[in-house]
């Protein structure tokens, strides 16, 4: 039977908003999504300010001041452009077979290469001995896109080594205004750099069949938008290849301004370090975890938004340390895996939180739910025998925690197959937390503290 749960703390709101969150699609209308990105609502619209996430455009067309003179001006359209001094080049032309290589003997201190693509169309024709599109080595590269401006690099190279862009010693940044399109036809991402990536402007449409933006030292975004379709992560920082700590690398993530849209295959965000957000706005669709971190991640600063929507196939958001949210942070989940999980979870926003888990069921010889009146019920096997058994693929639980939950501010909405609120100790000061459940509200394997 589903339970319905409202914790009375700061304000009371009505559980009538939350009959629409049931497990089965049949029990009312729920939050309602276009192919991916775009977030639409019907019964939980009041809930949830009047439709909050109508505001993504708020985050985009925001690009920082990009002020660069060209001392050369190069065309791709007959050979390939070599690079092999600093300075700042405004790169012409159409070609469907050249490239740009850019190789500087590296020094103590890199030396920075800029290069402004003025509507350059480069579609090759997937010669497998090519590394990338643009290949950068011994030097910061700088990938400047003027206003009014559109750029298209499509790689058919397959090689999971490398990206469209590739920058092997230094960090990448993207500036201004313009439009770049980048897509990879066979295995190669979108940007890879073995260091850091910046994104502090441009329009950047990625289709990747590996990775949308990599940065193994780092990805660092300010303004500008992201939109990445991407076969694996959308984007990733840090390396993680053996169990042994000391031959990873770690690599934080800073997702600080602008408007980001990811469809993905794997993690739409993969962090192998610390991943903060704030001021951002961000629309995930992905087959795996939303976003994924192995140490803390951090929504929400002071006097800054966040606005995150997250659909995924397994977990919304999963941090191997600790989730944070702050200040006006406002969030949609909905997940076939737990909303949120860590070792711990930090709430504390004048912003609302809306989850919902809906995960997948399997037959089983020992499940504990079967069909009744068309939808999965719970019940007790040994008064049903002989019926079908299902059980749930994966966890489906609203907020989980290994340690401890804290709430002291927030509106909150849960709608889970499982526990709501699960952890070992559970401590709520504050908020308005309303849930229905088809188990537990609040389960706890030691404390639960409610005050307010």
């Amino acid at each position: 039977m589903r339970k319905f749960f409202s914790l009375f703390l700061v304000a009371i709101l009505s559980l009538a908003l939350f009959a629409s969150c049931g497990q089965d699609d049949t029990d009312g209308p729920v939050p309602t999504y276009t192919t991916f990105g775009i977030v639409t609502y019907s019964d939980a619209e009041a809930f949830i300010d009047n439709g909050i996430f109508s505001t993504f455009n708020k985050y985009k067309s925001a690009f920082a001041p990009c002020d660069y003179t060209a001392t050369d001006v190069l065309d791709i359209t007959d050979s390939d452009i070599n690079i092999d001094k600093a300075g700042v080049y405004r790169i012409t032309g159409t070609t469907d077979s050249n490239r740009i290589i850019v190789d500087l003997t590296p020094s103590d201190t890199l030396e920075e290469v800029v290069l402004i693509l003025d509507s350059v169309s480069i579609i090759t024709d997937g010669n497998p001995h090519r590394k990338a599109i643009i290949y950068s080595e011994g030097c910061d590269l700088t990938i400047v896109l003027p206003e009014g401006t559109h750029s298209t690099l499509k790689d058919g190279v397959s090689n999971n080594d490398n990206g469209i862009i590739t920058v092997k010693t230094g960090d990448l940044t993207v500036l201004g205004s313009g439009k770049l399109d980048l897509i990879s036809r066979s295995g190669s991402s979108g940007i890879r750099a073995t260091k850091i990536v910046n994104i502090n402007g441009g329009i950047l449409n990625i289709n990747s069949k590996n990775h949308g933006i990599y940065g193994k030292e780092g990805v660092n975004m300010y303004s500008g938008e992201l939109y990445i379709v991407a076969y694996r992560f959308g984007l990733k920082s840090g390396d993680s290849p053996s169990i042994d700590d000391s031959q990873n690398t770690d690599g934080p993530m800073n997702l600080l301004g602008g408007y980001i849209s990811i469809k993905s295959e794997d993690n739409g965000i993969d962090v192998n370090g610390i991943l903060t957000m704030y001021n951002t706005g961000i629309e995930i669709n992905s087959e795996q975890n939303g976003i994924k971190a192995n140490d803390n991640i951090y929504i929400g600063d002071t006097n800054k938004e966040t606005l995150l929507s997250v659909i995924s196939g397994t977990d919304g958001i999963d941090s191997d340390e600790a989730v944070k949210i702050n200040n006006k942070s406002d969030i949609i989940i909905e997940s076939k895996g737990d909303g949120i999980v860590g070792r711990y979870a930090d709430i504390h926003t004048d912003g609302t939180i809306y989850i919902k888990t809906k995960g997948e069921y399997t037959k089983t010889d020992s499940g504990d739910y079967i069909i009744k009146d068309g939808k999965h019920v719970k019940v007790n096997p040994l008064d049903y025998p002989g019926e079908t058994f299902y059980d749930i693929m994966t966890s489906c639980k609203g907020i989980k925690a290994i340690d401890k939950i804290t709430v002291s501010k927030g509106n909150i909405a849960l709608c889970s197959m499982e526990d709501a609120i699960h952890a070992t100790n559970v401590e709520v000061m504050g908020g308005n937390i309303n849930i229905v459940t088809d188990e537990d509200a609040i389960h706890t394997e030691l404390d639960t503290v409610i005050t307010g």
